[in-house]
């Protein structure tokens, strides 16, 4: 007997206050196995990873392929915060011309800044 069909759907904007930025979260489990689908997208690009499965071993590669994502995504994000950006008033200390500087000496800074 064929189980009850159930689906999964969420989409999230990825920009707080504007752009199209965004995942999109489909899922189904229709008594035969599971289909998802996850898809993110910016301005102008989009992935799409799928996760389907009919059976446990396939089912418990796909879980691994998501905890992979969200583990790599959380170093990411905290490697990202811990690094930060230098403020303004850095950034200007940084690339202000100084009496005896040379151009190549400001251009240097300013590399410096970007790395």
């Amino acid at each position: 007997m064929k189980k009850k069909e159930v689906s999964y759907h969420a989409r999230k904007f990825l920009n707080k206050s504007q752009g199209l930025a965004a995942i999109e979260i489909f899922g189904n489990a229709n008594g035969y196995g599971l289909d998802g689908t996850v898809s993110i997208r910016d301005c102008s690009r989009q992935i799409t990873l799928d996760f389907n499965c009919w059976d446990k071993r396939r089912m418990n590669n796909s879980i691994a392929k998501m905890d992979e994502l969200i583990n790599e995504l959380t170093k990411f994000r905290n490697w990202f915060v811990d690094v930060g950006i230098p403020t303004y008033q850095e950034q200007s200390k940084l690339i202000t011309k100084k009496k005896d500087d040379s151009f190549d000496d400001l251009v240097n800074r300013v590399i410096e800044l970007e790395s």
